[in-house]
Protein backbone atom coordinates (compact mmCIF):
# COMPACT_ATOMS: atom_id res chain seq x y z
CA UNK A 1 0.00 0.00 0.00
CA UNK A 2 1.53 3.19 -0.78
CA UNK A 3 2.42 5.66 1.74
CA UNK A 4 0.13 9.22 1.61
CA UNK A 5 2.08 12.72 1.93
CA UNK A 6 -0.30 12.81 5.34
CA UNK A 7 1.55 9.64 6.15
CA UNK A 8 4.68 10.65 5.71
CA UNK A 9 4.45 14.04 7.19
CA UNK A 10 2.92 12.24 10.71
CA UNK A 11 6.04 9.88 10.77
CA UNK A 12 8.34 13.00 10.15
CA UNK A 13 6.69 15.03 12.97
CA UNK A 14 7.02 11.39 15.32
CA UNK A 15 10.90 11.47 14.81
CA UNK A 16 11.35 15.24 15.10
CA UNK A 17 9.49 15.53 18.63
CA UNK A 18 11.32 12.04 19.65
CA UNK A 19 14.38 13.44 18.99
CA UNK A 20 13.96 15.86 21.67
CA UNK A 21 14.51 12.94 24.32
CA UNK A 22 18.06 13.29 23.58
CA UNK A 23 18.57 16.99 22.89
CA UNK A 24 15.65 18.23 25.46
CA UNK A 25 14.66 22.18 25.17
CA UNK A 26 10.74 21.97 27.07
CA UNK A 27 10.19 25.36 25.43
CA UNK A 28 10.67 24.48 22.02
CA UNK A 29 9.30 20.53 22.27
CA UNK A 30 6.10 22.24 23.03
CA UNK A 31 6.44 24.40 20.43
CA UNK A 32 7.37 22.25 17.81
CA UNK A 33 4.11 19.74 19.15
CA UNK A 34 1.65 23.24 18.20
CA UNK A 35 3.70 23.10 14.57
CA UNK A 36 2.96 19.83 13.71
CA UNK A 37 -0.54 19.55 15.11
CA UNK A 38 -1.43 22.35 12.99
CA UNK A 39 0.36 21.39 10.08
CA UNK A 40 -1.53 18.01 10.10
CA UNK A 41 -5.25 18.82 11.45
CA UNK A 42 -7.75 21.02 10.72
CA UNK A 43 -7.53 23.59 13.43
CA UNK A 44 -6.26 27.25 12.93
CA UNK A 45 -4.93 27.48 16.46
CA UNK A 46 -3.15 25.20 19.18
CA UNK A 47 -2.10 25.93 22.66
CA UNK A 48 -0.27 23.88 25.17
CA UNK A 49 -1.23 23.76 29.77
CA UNK A 50 1.57 22.00 31.10
CA UNK A 51 1.19 21.45 34.83
CA UNK A 52 3.80 20.73 37.52
CA UNK A 53 3.90 18.09 40.03
CA UNK A 54 1.10 19.70 42.55
CA UNK A 55 -1.40 19.75 39.46
CA UNK A 56 -0.97 23.56 39.02
CA UNK A 57 -0.58 25.53 35.72
CA UNK A 58 3.80 25.87 35.09
CA UNK A 59 3.32 26.82 31.91
CA UNK A 60 1.50 27.64 28.48
CA UNK A 61 2.62 27.97 24.90
CA UNK A 62 0.25 29.55 22.08
CA UNK A 63 0.63 29.28 18.13
CA UNK A 64 -0.47 32.40 17.61
CA UNK A 65 -1.97 35.56 19.48
CA UNK A 66 -5.54 34.23 18.93
CA UNK A 67 -4.30 30.92 21.06
CA UNK A 68 -2.17 32.74 23.39
CA UNK A 69 -5.23 34.76 24.78
CA UNK A 70 -7.22 31.47 25.37
CA UNK A 71 -4.54 29.73 27.15
CA UNK A 72 -4.40 32.81 29.32
CA UNK A 73 -8.07 32.84 29.71
CA UNK A 74 -8.25 28.86 30.23
CA UNK A 75 -5.46 29.26 33.37
CA UNK A 76 -7.30 32.22 34.69
CA UNK A 77 -10.95 31.19 35.04
CA UNK A 78 -9.60 27.52 35.63
CA UNK A 79 -12.30 25.85 32.51
CA UNK A 80 -12.37 24.98 28.89
CA UNK A 81 -10.79 22.23 27.02
CA UNK A 82 -7.70 21.87 28.38
CA UNK A 83 -8.51 21.74 32.10
CA UNK A 84 -11.17 19.51 31.21
CA UNK A 85 -9.20 16.86 29.31
CA UNK A 86 -6.01 16.73 31.75
CA UNK A 87 -7.61 14.04 33.46
CA UNK A 88 -9.04 12.19 30.81
CA UNK A 89 -7.61 9.74 28.86
CA UNK A 90 -9.43 9.87 25.69
CA UNK A 91 -9.66 13.23 23.48
CA UNK A 92 -12.18 15.99 24.25
CA UNK A 93 -14.32 16.66 22.11
CA UNK A 94 -14.49 18.56 19.68
CA UNK A 95 -17.23 20.96 20.83
CA UNK A 96 -19.22 23.64 19.72
CA UNK A 97 -18.96 26.76 20.97
CA UNK A 98 -22.67 28.20 20.89
CA UNK A 99 -24.49 30.89 22.23
CA UNK A 100 -27.29 28.72 23.54
CA UNK A 101 -27.92 25.00 24.06
CA UNK A 102 -26.92 21.90 26.20
CA UNK A 103 -23.13 23.05 24.66
CA UNK A 104 -23.38 26.72 26.30
CA UNK A 105 -23.11 25.41 29.31
CA UNK A 106 -20.55 23.67 30.08
CA UNK A 107 -17.87 26.52 29.99
CA UNK A 108 -19.79 29.61 31.12
CA UNK A 109 -17.53 31.50 31.75
CA UNK A 110 -14.80 30.45 29.11
CA UNK A 111 -16.77 29.62 26.47
CA UNK A 112 -18.26 33.72 25.68
CA UNK A 113 -14.40 34.80 25.89
CA UNK A 114 -13.52 32.19 23.07
CA UNK A 115 -16.67 32.82 21.10
CA UNK A 116 -15.88 36.73 21.13
CA UNK A 117 -12.59 36.11 19.61
CA UNK A 118 -14.34 34.04 16.74
CA UNK A 119 -13.77 30.38 18.22
CA UNK A 120 -16.80 28.13 16.79
CA UNK A 121 -15.33 24.99 18.05
CA UNK A 122 -12.65 23.27 20.20
CA UNK A 123 -11.19 20.28 21.22
CA UNK A 124 -8.05 18.75 23.52
CA UNK A 125 -6.30 15.80 23.78
CA UNK A 126 -4.05 14.76 27.28
CA UNK A 127 -0.16 15.33 27.52
CA UNK A 128 -0.38 11.89 29.26
CA UNK A 129 2.10 8.82 29.82
CA UNK A 130 0.47 6.18 31.79
CA UNK A 131 -0.87 7.15 34.50
CA UNK A 132 1.10 10.58 34.63
CA UNK A 133 -1.00 13.59 33.42
CA UNK A 134 1.35 16.22 32.84
CA UNK A 135 -0.91 18.56 30.90
CA UNK A 136 -3.23 19.10 27.47
CA UNK A 137 -3.03 20.01 24.08
CA UNK A 138 -5.70 22.25 23.12
CA UNK A 139 -6.83 22.90 19.06
CA UNK A 140 -9.37 25.68 18.51
CA UNK A 141 -11.14 26.19 15.09
CA UNK A 142 -12.35 29.36 13.91
CA UNK A 143 -13.65 27.69 10.72
CA UNK A 144 -14.72 24.52 9.19
CA UNK A 145 -14.13 21.72 8.56
CA UNK A 146 -13.34 20.44 12.19
CA UNK A 147 -11.31 17.77 13.45
CA UNK A 148 -12.81 13.91 13.37
CA UNK A 149 -12.27 11.58 15.99
CA UNK A 150 -8.93 10.12 13.07
CA UNK A 151 -7.53 13.80 13.40
CA UNK A 152 -8.07 14.05 17.33
CA UNK A 153 -6.05 9.97 17.51
CA UNK A 154 -3.12 12.06 15.38
CA UNK A 155 -2.69 14.81 17.99
CA UNK A 156 -3.37 12.38 20.77
CA UNK A 157 -0.30 10.31 19.53
CA UNK A 158 1.53 13.10 18.89
CA UNK A 159 1.09 14.47 22.41
CA UNK A 160 2.32 11.44 23.61
CA UNK A 161 5.75 11.55 22.15
CA UNK A 162 6.27 15.00 23.60
CA UNK A 163 4.85 13.86 26.90
CA UNK A 164 7.26 10.90 26.75
CA UNK A 165 10.04 13.58 26.68
CA UNK A 166 9.06 15.97 29.17
CA UNK A 167 8.36 12.69 32.01
CA UNK A 168 11.93 11.24 30.80
CA UNK A 169 13.82 14.83 31.44
CA UNK A 170 11.41 15.15 34.57
CA UNK A 171 12.86 12.16 35.74
CA UNK A 172 16.52 12.71 34.76
CA UNK A 173 17.27 15.73 36.00
CA UNK A 174 13.90 16.53 38.13
CA UNK A 175 11.31 18.89 38.31
CA UNK A 176 12.65 22.03 38.40
CA UNK A 177 14.79 21.69 35.42
CA UNK A 178 12.21 21.76 33.13
CA UNK A 179 9.75 24.47 34.90
CA UNK A 180 13.59 26.82 35.22
CA UNK A 181 13.88 25.76 31.51
CA UNK A 182 9.98 27.29 30.57
CA UNK A 183 10.46 30.14 33.57
CA UNK A 184 13.43 31.28 31.20
CA UNK A 185 11.25 31.01 28.02
CA UNK A 186 8.49 33.22 29.84
CA UNK A 187 11.44 36.13 30.09
CA UNK A 188 12.17 35.35 26.63
CA UNK A 189 8.94 35.82 25.79
CA UNK A 190 9.36 39.73 26.12
CA UNK A 191 12.14 39.72 23.14
CA UNK A 192 9.89 37.35 21.19
CA UNK A 193 7.15 39.82 21.30
CA UNK A 194 8.93 42.75 20.50
CA UNK A 195 10.94 41.47 17.52
CA UNK A 196 7.34 40.16 16.30
CA UNK A 197 6.34 43.88 16.51
CA UNK A 198 9.44 45.29 15.02
CA UNK A 199 9.07 42.92 11.85
CA UNK A 200 5.74 43.64 11.43
CA UNK A 201 6.21 47.19 11.05
CA UNK A 202 8.94 46.72 8.78
CA UNK A 203 7.94 44.45 6.90
CA UNK A 204 4.03 45.85 7.11
CA UNK A 205 2.66 42.64 7.83
CA UNK A 206 0.51 41.25 10.85
CA UNK A 207 2.09 40.16 13.87
CA UNK A 208 1.07 36.51 13.32
CA UNK A 209 2.44 36.30 9.95
CA UNK A 210 5.54 37.62 11.76
CA UNK A 211 5.94 35.21 13.94
CA UNK A 212 5.51 32.43 10.84
CA UNK A 213 8.29 34.04 9.27
CA UNK A 214 10.47 34.73 12.49
CA UNK A 215 9.85 30.78 13.00
CA UNK A 216 10.25 29.64 9.98
CA UNK A 217 13.34 31.16 9.31
CA UNK A 218 15.45 30.11 12.87
CA UNK A 219 14.15 26.43 11.94
CA UNK A 220 15.40 26.27 8.61
CA UNK A 221 18.79 27.94 10.18
CA UNK A 222 18.86 25.58 13.01
CA UNK A 223 18.58 28.83 15.07
CA UNK A 224 17.37 29.28 18.49
CA UNK A 225 14.14 31.78 18.31
CA UNK A 226 15.28 33.73 21.16
CA UNK A 227 18.56 33.78 19.81
CA UNK A 228 17.33 35.47 16.97
CA UNK A 229 14.25 37.39 18.10
CA UNK A 230 16.85 39.09 20.36
CA UNK A 231 19.19 40.41 17.29
CA UNK A 232 15.53 41.84 15.57
CA UNK A 233 14.91 43.41 19.01
CA UNK A 234 18.22 45.14 18.69
CA UNK A 235 17.83 46.37 15.28
CA UNK A 236 19.49 43.76 13.35
CA UNK A 237 18.47 40.12 12.10
CA UNK A 238 18.89 38.18 8.64
CA UNK A 239 17.44 40.02 4.84
CA UNK A 240 16.33 36.28 4.18
CA UNK A 241 13.04 37.32 6.73
CA UNK A 242 12.00 40.32 4.35
CA UNK A 243 10.79 37.89 1.52
CA UNK A 244 7.85 35.82 1.46
CA UNK A 245 9.79 32.51 2.10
Amino acid sequence: MPTTEREAGIAEAVSDLARHAVDFDAPQLLQDLTTHTLALLPPQCAGVTLLDDDGRVAYTIASDELSRQLESHQAELGEGPGPDSVGREEPLGPVALRATGPDSLRWPRFGPRARALGVISVAAVPLRVSDHALGALDLFSTRPPLPSALDLSVARSLATVAASSLLLERRLKGQQVVVGQLRQALESRVVIEQAKGILAERLQISVDEAFRRLRAHARSQGRRLTVLAAEIAEGAGPGELDPSP
